[in-house]
């Protein structure tokens, strides 16, 4: 027998051949109906919860269709993931940024564009990396590209418009190796007199402390040099 009442607030229990309890409710569905949904559970509250969950999954499945429905093609995924997603979190003086993400999808939208990123394969990619080594790109501008690429195709599977690509498998190029510089033992000399004359100027300091504690040059430009 079905128990129901005021105190339910909807819920109706009842209990099973196997004993457990069965808890059924009406609810909205995504399509504007309103459908019975149940769930089991050896207490009523456990049905319930049960209940709930069942419901949950129901709009999450539907939300995930839907998805699954739209078709975005590569370049207008791109371009809503840079002008709807990424854009508004640039910072203000960074405003170049925008253009660099533009600038590195020259190198696939031309070539990968107008597919889908639905069936998207790392075949695509890897064609996108082939055609840049034979335009002789460099390395590691041919990473950073690659790299875009999976950043934004990423968040296109955590939003579920497409399955996961295994970025490891593509064939990238090595980047060159920087030759180290060497100081000779006479050029050492030169410097070390220079920095401990007279004629040491201060706007020459940051090039002593980067010689001196070995800071790459970048880390040196950003010193701010003030004179007491």
């Amino acid at each position: 027998m079905a128990r129901k009442s005021g105190k339910n607030k909807g819920y109706t229990y009842t209990k099973t051949e196997s004993g457990t309890i069965r808890c059924r409710a009406y609810r909205d569905m995504p399509d504007g109906t309103r459908k019975q949904v149940s769930g089991t559970g050896k207490t009523e509250e456990a049905a319930r919860k049960k209940l709930e969950q069942n419901y949950s999954k129901k709009l999450k499945n539907n939300e995930k269709s839907k998805k699954q429905t739209k078709l975005y093609t590569l370049e207008s995924w791109f371009t809503k993931w840079l002008y709807e997603i990424k854009k508004p979190k640039f910072d203000s003086e960074e405003s170049d940024t925008t253009g660099w993400y533009t600038r590195l999808s020259r190198k696939f939208l031309p070539i990968i564009g107008k597919k889908q990123i639905k069936t998207l394969k790392i075949s695509d990619i890897q064609q996108v990396v082939n055609n840049m080594l034979e335009n002789n790109d460099d390395p590691k501008y041919i990473k950073e590209v690659v790299c875009l690429l999976s950043t934004f195709l990423s968040y296109a599977h955590t939003e579920g418009y497409m399955p996961k690509l295994d970025f490891s498998k593509v064939d990238k190029p090595k980047c060159r190796k920087k030759k180290k510089v060497i100081y000779s033992e006479s050029e050492n000399a030169i410097l070390s007199n220079y920095f401990s004359s007279d004629d040491f100027s201060i706007k020459y300091l940051p090039i002593k402390v980067m010689y001196d504690i070995g800071l790459r040059p970048e880390e040196v430009g950003g010193l701010n040099v003030r004179r007491y």
